[in-house]
């Protein structure tokens, strides 16, 4: 198997084929012939000495094989575009393209500053930018549909695909409505807190594992968490207009959704912080517009 003698296009054929389902609508969408892209697909299996495709009446799906071929092919198209758009910068032609990911609230407090600072630098910046959890984001990245994300990071960071970087540790908050019972300037005990049910995001997911400990230590049932979800802006809405309590970062308070309609409840319980940062690709160079990207948002994060 000689990956080094693999032409571009045929990974890129073959990467149309798969978003597409099948052969017929990939070769419609290419504007080639259905006997033609057979053949391209077909050399490029014949090259690697591996089946990456099984063909049914219904389509394609991918085999084993065919899923490194298709994960590390979404990288390596990615990275193509990005030099063709960097190259052009150079030119005076283009200013470069960035693809970043941002995961629950840093989308809120965070990030707009940063890309409105990155745009007054370079203003035919083209940025496409993708939220989601933090597992979303991990996908993303490995895919190749971002260069790098800022997130909440796992605690454990052992990993030889990607790199992380903490860039600070974010203080959390137990939060509730501004109108809530709890608001009342007293402190709340575990034994008055255990009367309201918790809303919690499912990321990162240590805030509910010590929420759930720190209540029987005390001897006291668990809270109930009676919605779950990873929709973190309908979980702050729910919070914004109903009982729940939740956990949040301090710094989030201050953001314009929410900013006098969630405020920090005075608790017994106390969240662990957060670590914050970014990740990228373990064995990929950044674009310049990328790492121009980081070096302000390390220091908006700061």
């Amino acid at each position: 198997m000689n990956i080094r003698q693999i032409e571009l296009r045929l990974l890129e054929y073959f990467i149309s084929v798969v978003d597409a389902g099948s052969i017929k609508s990939a070769s419609n969408n290419l504007n080639i012939s259905q006997p033609a892209l057979s053949r391209l697909v077909n050399r490029l299996e014949s090259e690697l000495g591996v089946q990456l495709l099984d063909r049914g009446p219904r389509g394609v799906t991918l085999t084993r094989y065919g899923e490194i071929i298709y994960r590390n092919a979404k990288v390596i198209a990615e990275q193509e575009r990005n030099m063709r758009w960097e190259l052009g910068a150079l030119k005076g032609l283009e200013q470069g393209v960035a693809a970043v990911g941002v995961g629950p609230y840093l989308g809120d407090y965070f990030l707009p500053s940063v890309i409105a600072n990155l745009l007054q630098k370079r203003p035919g910046l083209h940025i496409s930018i993708h939220s989601g959890s933090y597992p979303d984001l991990l996908r993303g990245l490995l895919a190749g549909e971002t260069d790098v994300f800022f997130s909440a990071l796992p605690q454990d960071t052992s990993r030889d695909d990607v790199r992380f970087t903490i860039v600070r540790s974010s203080q959390q908050a137990v939060v509730a409505r501004s109108s809530h019972p709890l608001m009342c300037g007293q402190h709340v005990t575990f034994a008055r807190a255990s009367e309201y049910p918790w809303l919690l995001p499912s990321y990162p997911p240590h805030h509910e594992q010590e929420l759930v400990q720190a209540f029987l230590n005390k001897g006291l049932r668990p809270p109930r968490f009676p919605v779950q979800t990873n929709n973190v802006f309908m979980a702050r809405e729910m919070i914004a207009v109903g009982d729940c309590l939740s956990i949040m970062p301090i710094a989030m308070l201050n953001a314009p959704a929410i900013r006098g309609r969630i405020g920090s409840v005075d608790c017994e319980f106390r969240p662990s912080p957060t670590q914050v940062g970014y990740v990228t690709r373990a064995r990929s160079s950044l674009p310049p517009s990328i790492r121009e990207l980081i070096s302000i948002a390390a220091v908006a994060l700061r």
